[in-house]
Formats: structure tokens, sequence, C-alpha cells
């Protein structure tokens, strides 16, 4: 490969039983390779424009094209989403870019169940790499747009870095959110057309790590309707200055179900599970439950605690704010009908921490 630095991006295996590779290398453009299983290079392609180019992403049609997902920089301060379309045996189908007249993240493409391809990227909304989250869906046999969604708000470097579709046509991406000078896990899940049904953010932080920046790479459905996000948890402390970040929602984005029934709980911090214990459990019906709090030392809450209790089915039981600081307390439960519930210990705009109840 000569003397210049290839970086990989990403690969996929093809319907014939090879491998599709895409990068970029050094001075700046974007690759795709076709590599056999016996390591031989099929075809391979490089190029771009006169700045830097990247190559992020791979994808194959139900015909055997492929597409390669990335960016184009045309200045300093303009750079497009950019998607190119090859037969199998790597002939040119048709090139083209996207965006504004700002930064835009780099495109992250997926085929669709109609054939058509997927796209999520960060637009750019002004100068200084501010962006907001963007999935697209392009006609295959051109690259025209079908369709475009935004999900705000903006940010430095807010982007989503994945796509994926659901048997049921629903989408679901993950990526970077920025809150003021931090960045979080972002995950959207939206309609077959874009449309957003939740969009919720999460950050690493335990008794080590406080509020931990981080980054889904990526998200994959999992068997019970939920999802599970895998990236990394970035310590501001500098104690673990990266660590391998992996997160199980359910449906709706909760790391315990009911989050979305609670007023304005967008953000979960994902690593303070241990944070809360209740006894007994189980419990009779319109019994006391206690609950311990262990937060670490440097957490500071944003207003009052909150204990809610949803059920199973979707309900608000009960919501109680908590003075501060408080270690402890006894939690007096509404007539309630046996099944399983979920407590939440939340502030004014997190989730905190949570554990499931069952009523006999």
């Amino acid at each position: 490969m000569g003397t210049q630095a290839w970086i990989g991006r990403h690969i996929i295996e093809t319907s014939d039983g090879n491998f599709l590779l895409c990068g970029d290398k050094t001075p700046g453009d974007a690759f795709v390779m076709k590599i056999s299983p016996a390591q031989e290079i099929l075809w391979s392609w490089f190029g771009g424009g006169s700045s830097v180019d990247y190559g992020t992403s791979v994808a194959e049609d139900a015909d055997g094209n492929y597409y390669l997902g990335g960016a184009k920089e045309f200045s300093g301060s303009d750079r497009d989403f950019w998607v190119k379309a090859f037969e199998s045996d790597g002939s040119q189908l048709w090139d083209t870019t996207y965006g504004s007249p700002y930064a835009e993240g780099v495109a992250y493409v997926r085929t669709a169940s109609d054939g058509n391809l997927l796209m999520a990227g960060g637009y750019g909304i002004q100068d200084g790499e501010i962006e907001v989250k963007y999935i697209s869906k392009l006609d295959r046999t051109d690259g025209s747009l079908i369709w475009e969604n935004w999900y705000g708000p903006g940010g430095y470097g807010g982007a989503l870095l994945s796509i994926k579709e659901l048997p049921n046509g629903d989408l679901i991406g993950g990526g970077i959110h920025t809150i003021g000078p931090d960045y979080v896990g972002v995950m959207v899940r939206t309609t077959s057309e874009g449309d957003s049904l939740w969009m919720r953010t999460y950050y690493y932080q335990d008794s080590l790590t406080s509020s931990g920046k981080g980054i889904f790479r990526d998200v994959e459905p999992t068997s019970d309707g939920g999802f599970v996000a895998v990236g990394i948890a970035i310590a501001v402390t500098g104690i673990y200055p990266h660590a391998l970040w992996v997160v199980k929602v359910d449906q709706y984005g909760c790391i315990e179900p009911g989050c979305h029934i609670i007023t304005g709980m967008e953000t979960q911090i994902t690593n303070m599970r241990d944070a809360l214990r209740v006894w007994p459990n189980p419990i009779v019906a319109s019994g006391e439950i206690h609950l311990e709090m262990k937060l670490p030392d440097h957490f500071t809450p944003r207003g009052d605690l909150r204990m809610i209790v949803t059920s199973s089915d979707g309900r608000l039981v009960k919501e109680e704010r908590l003075s501060n600081p408080l270690t402890a307390l006894t939690l007096q439960l509404p007539q309630l009908s046996p099944g399983l519930y979920h407590l939440h210990l939340a502030d004014d705009s997190r989730w905190i921490s949570g554990v499931k109840v069952v009523v006999e």
C-alpha cells in the first residue's frame, strides 16, 4: 500500500461472500476496496476533492450494488455529506453531495427494506461545526432526496453515527448530543419517514467519574423490542480516560422501564443503578417500602430529588419530592394491584437510578 497512512472505518460481508471495506488515506482521499476471504484485493477505488475527504460507511443493496458514505470537504468551513454508488465490479454509478453552506458531519449509509438508502449524520446550521442530528432517505438509483429530517437542539459536533431500520419500519439512530461544553450519548427513534417518536440523552457517572462525556457509535435492536448502544465513555477526571460503554434500554429508551412517563425526563445517568436499594421486595399492597440512597460524594442534584413509582402497564402511580441531602426514607404506597412496578430516583432534569418492585 506504499508509504501512505490508511485508516479502515467500516467493513461488511457482501452477498457473494467477499468483503467491502472503506476508510480514508493520506493526504486526504476516501477509499473503497473489495477483498476476498483469502485477503486478495479484488478491486479498489480512492479519490475525492482537493481537500480532506472521508469514507466512513459502506452498504449493499439487493442487486449487489455498493454505496460509500462519508464527507467531502470544500474548505475549512464547508464540508458536505458525500454518497457514492458502485456496481459490484467497482464501476461507478453516481456520486453526489448534500448539505448546508456550513460543515456537515460524515454520512452513515444503510440499505432500507424498500431498497433505497438511509443516511444519518450531523447537519451544519452555523459556523464552528454547530450541527443538528439528521436522517434522510435517498433514491438508490441516483442519490436524490426522498425525505429529510432534523433533530435539535444544535451543538458542536452533534450527529447521529449510526442508523438502523426496525421490523415495523421505525428507525433508531445513535450518536452524539452536546449539552453546553459537554457531549453525551444520544438515541433517536423515528417513524419510517423520520418523524421523531423520542430522543433521549445519556451520560456516564459513577463514584470515580463525574458527568463523564460519551459517544454512542452504534445502536442494535434486541429481541425484547429494546436496544443496546455501544460507544466510549470519556472521564473528566482522567483516571480512566476512555472506557468501553454499553447501555441497554427498552423500546422507549429507558434504562428502567417507565422513564417515558416522567415529565421532563430526557437525560439518564447510566452507571448509578447501585445507588438505590429498597426493602422489603416483594411487598404487600398499600404497604410501606424502605429506601436507601448511596449517591457519590461529588454528585449534586439539579433541584429536588424525586421518587417516582410507575406500573409495568404505563401508569404513573406516585411521585414524591424529597429533601436534600437525603440518604434514607420510608415511602407509603397507595393501594396497588399485584404485579410489577418500577421505582425511579430522579431530580428535576435527570433520571438517576431505578429498581423493580413486586407487589404480591
